[in-house]
């Protein structure tokens, strides 16, 4: 029996250690736990008195509001004499002239009858497209067609458009773009355009 009684004691003692165990081990962790919380906080609270002010490296960019020796120079910039309508001699105001504009000829190819044609146009945002097809070099046109001006992709262009031609053959293909007063002209490089 004496085997027993000593087998029965060892696990009693083995079920008293794993409940203390039990017990000890979480109020170990909270103990640890609430010592660091602690720490870290009176550390960042020194750490913010302690850190010296933060000096912006030069050439740095400044968001602060424009100063008003700022919007001064602006101002006087705007009143210049190129950003007003010139007066005229006789004391009427004349329009200034129009700001250039370019248009080249993206694309120009043919395909049984038709020929798809589109360009991109820069420095106008509006006004009106039109491709000219002749038989010819710098013979008389035969056909035109003609279209607004569209945006698309964050830029402007006389948009793709397929044109029937009358006859096959070799055709030209030309471009004028007319906005506010100015007009911009293009020949397509790979001219003729074969039917």
């Amino acid at each position: 029996m004496a085997t027993k009684k000593y087998s029965s004691s060892k696990s009693n003692k083995s079920k008293a250690y794993k409940k203390a165990a039990l017990i000890l081990v979480p109020l170990v962790v909270v103990g640890l736990s609430i010592a660091l919380l602690a720490h870290q906080s009176s550390t960042s609270k020194t750490a913010k008195t302690t850190q010296p002010k933060q000096v912006s490296p030069a050439g740095s960019i400044d968001y602060s509001p424009a100063k008003p020796s700022d919007n001064a120079a602006n101002e006087a910039r705007k009143s210049q004499p190129g950003a007003q309508p010139k007066e005229a001699s006789d004391g009427t105001n004349t329009q200034a002239a129009p700001t250039p504009f370019s248009a080249t000829i993206s694309r120009a190819n043919g395909q049984g009858q038709n020929i798809t044609v589109a360009a991109i146009v820069n420095g106008a945002s509006s006004g009106t497209c039109t491709f000219n097809f002749s038989q010819s070099a710098n013979g008389a046109i035969v056909k035109r067609y003609s279209e607004p001006v569209s945006a698309a992709n964050q830029s402007y262009s006389c948009s793709q458009a397929t044109v029937a031609m009358p006859s096959g053959g070799d055709w030209y293909v030309s471009l004028s773009v007319a906005s506010s007063g100015s007009e911009a002209n293009n020949q397509w490089a790979a001219n003729p355009v074969k039917l």
